[in-house]
């Protein structure tokens, strides 16, 4: 299945792909392309794994893409950092190379996602690691289940930083519920906060992909993107389905949702001036001041505790 057809919601039924998991096949793009970013992390985990794209032929779109995935990812790194904790809870952590960037920095790792994407990244990020393997952890779980969550947590000692990149709109509202009842059980036993640009991931796209194409384009992207969570994981009219929210720019409901829940969001700028974004070289000059001010106006979150 092209990237094309991914995004449209299109599918080719002879294709043996047709069965194919988004998200997992997205975790393996996003590797990729911070080794394209030059993130160093990226480049030497994807040299042990070797995954590849074929997405040549629609060159301005992936364009887009790395640059959001990038964005995210760095947002990320930068409030955890600013969060002065160093437990690190990655909960749907793919293959993600975070684990080998903070564990050399003497920061303790714990990635948790499915069983059969750890059972890949765990060796090759370990093989990275000449120093701080025995900072790094990854457990197989059901992000659905709160004592999984609970478990995972345990592995850490002190206040936990948690992130979620990229997994909550995935979720259908019943187990968004259990997700959210897990998170909530490990901060009350241990402490610390969520940092997560999820509910602001539309947006960031649109941006990008606009910036890297045109707005016609990026809007395209938007409304894929929105189609293929919607086709592939969720059959719901309910308004407190997260698929719904990633339909929209805006992040009020999602917002609403978490402080009935009994948390306290910070929102903060996915751009920091501090942030080094090498996906900008693809980027026409003229277009960046106006991509960086949108942006500023994206907001990820800080979530602790009332």
């Amino acid at each position: 299945m092209k990237l094309l057809d991914l995004l449209s919601g299109r599918k080719d039924t002879n294709s043996p792909e047709h069965n194919i998991n988004p998200v997992y096949d997205t975790a393996k793009n996003c590797l990729v392309n911070l080794a394209k970013a030059q993130c160093r992390e990226a480049i030497r985990l994807n040299n042990v794994l070797r995954f590849t794209d074929d997405t040549d032929s629609v060159n301005k779109i992936t364009k887009g893409t790395a640059l959001f995935q990038e964005v995210r990812y760095r947002f990320v790194n930068t409030q955890i950092k600013k969060t002065n904790i160093h437990n690190i809870l990655d909960i749907g952590c793919g293959y993600s190379p975070r684990g080998i960037l903070f564990a050399e920095q003497g920061y303790s790792y714990v990635g948790a996602d499915l069983p059969a994407a750890i059972k890949e990244v765990e060796p090759a990020a370990l093989q990275c690691l000449d120093s701080g393997k025995d900072k790094v952890k990854y457990v197989g779980l059901d992000a659905t289940d709160p004592e999984a969550l609970v478990q995972a947590a345990s592995h850490l000692d002190g206040p936990v930083c948690i992130v979620t990149e990229g997994i909550m709109m995935y979720f259908p509202a019943f187990e968004l519920n259990e997700f959210v009842k897990g998170l909530r059980r490990v901060l009350e036993l241990h402490g610390g906060c969520i940092i997560t640009p999820d509910f602001c991931m539309n947006r960031l796209l649109k941006l990008s992909s606009s910036a890297a194409t045109s707005k016609a384009v990026g809007e395209v992207l938007q409304f894929g993107a929105t189609r293929v969570v919607k086709e592939y994981y969720i059959s719901s009219s309910d308004e407190m389905d997260p698929s719904r929210w990633y339909a929209e720019d805006g992040d009020q409901k999602p917002y609403d949702y978490f402080i009935k829940k009994g948390f306290k969001i910070e929102r903060i700028s996915v751009y920091d001036p501090d942030m080094q974004i090498f996906a900008l070289k693809n980027i026409k000059e003229k277009r960046i001041d106006k991509l960086i001010e949108g942006y500023k106006n994206t907001y990820g979150w800080k979530i602790t505790l009332q």
